[in-house]
């Protein structure tokens, strides 16, 4: 089915050069926060600094989890996008 024209890469087609770009600019930024989170946190631990770092160490890795269920959804279509934000969005009311 991926490789027939009328397949899913067909239809694939509404994303847009500028949609490529937002996502590398995206995963660009998470990959440098990540390599500086790893270098902070193997430096000795100095009190509230090391809460901090834990603190943003969490969030980088939840900014990467959102980041994979926001490519899924694309993968997945424009009705895929809607479906998969609504059930994103009922999972964080629950």
């Amino acid at each position: 089915m991926l490789a027939t024209a009328d397949g899913v890469l067909a239809n694939a087609q509404w994303l847009s050069n500028r949609t490529y770009i937002l996502l590398a600019v995206i995963i660009t930024a998470l990959g440098i926060a990540t390599i500086v989170i790893e270098v902070l946190s193997r430096r000795e631990p100095m009190g509230i600094e090391s809460a901090l770092i834990t603190r943003f160490k969490h969030k980088v890795r939840v900014w990467w989890m959102m980041l994979a269920i926001f490519v899924f959804g694309f993968v997945l279509h424009r009705v895929g996008v809607v479906v998969l934000f609504g059930f994103v969005s009922f999972l964080g009311t629950a």
